[in-house]
């Protein structure tokens, strides 16, 4: 028999529950509020008035019994939905690996170009965004910390995406007139499963363009 896997949630998804499961409380107390109230006063009704406990107990007793069984059971279901209720897996949103940033323009990878990406990174690098300098002026490289214990975990991954794709310059700067959408989109894909435009964004961030097709 296969074990069973539970699944691991983000702390996005384990907020989205929390907040769920306090509203579901929150509404439970307010119904059980409005049948204890109910409750109390067919009690009060029945006890300290003679005609209210001959209708209660007497002429309509199925109905107040029915009444009663009612307000039992519906208050049951509500105590086993709130405990029934597990967090869900949030969709992230998915970006076109294609799309360029804004006023940028998609064409094939240059030949040579193309040679230069790492090996690994090739099946990846056949197009290639460039800037269209009839709308934008060249863009000043990014500086990239050279230093491996200087970097953040997404710097690296930027780091290594710059070195993969030939865009680091000998002064250790990412190039920002030229990027690679697909080889990004699928390290974002990879290493960044709940917020797919993670690199993107920071590369855009970085380099001082907008992306709005990925970084609204």
């Amino acid at each position: 028999m296969s074990e069973q896997v539970t699944p691991k949630f983000t702390e996005a998804e384990t907020k989205v529950f929390m907040q769920k499961k306090a509203a579901m409380y929150k509404g439970s107390i307010a119904i059980c509020v409005v049948y204890g109230v109910l409750a109390l006063g067919l009690v009060l009704f029945a006890l300290f008035s003679p005609t209210g406990n001959q209708l209660l107990t007497v002429q309509f007793k199925m109905l107040t019994t029915t009444l009663v069984i009612g307000i039992l059971v519906i208050i049951a279901i509500i105590v086993m939905m709130i405990v029934a209720t597990k967090p869900s897996k949030i969709n992230a949103a998915i970006y076109d690996k294609n799309m360029c940033p804004d006023y940028w323009r998609l064409q094939k990878t240059e030949e040579d170009k193309y040679k230069a990406l790492a090996p690994g990174a090739q099946p990846a690098g056949g197009n290639v965004c460039v800037r269209d300098m009839t709308f934008l002026p060249e863009g000043s490289p990014a500086v990239i910390a050279a230093n491996p214990a200087s970097k953040t975990p997404l710097e690296d991954q930027i780091y290594k995406y710059a070195q993969d794709m030939n865009l680091v310059g000998t002064d250790g700067k990412l190039d920002c007139n030229r990027l690679y959408p697909t080889a990004l989109g699928f390290m974002d894909e990879k290493l960044y499963p709940d917020e797919q435009n993670k690199m993107r964004c920071e590369i855009a961030n970085k380099c001082g363009f907008a992306w709005s097709s990925v970084c609204p």
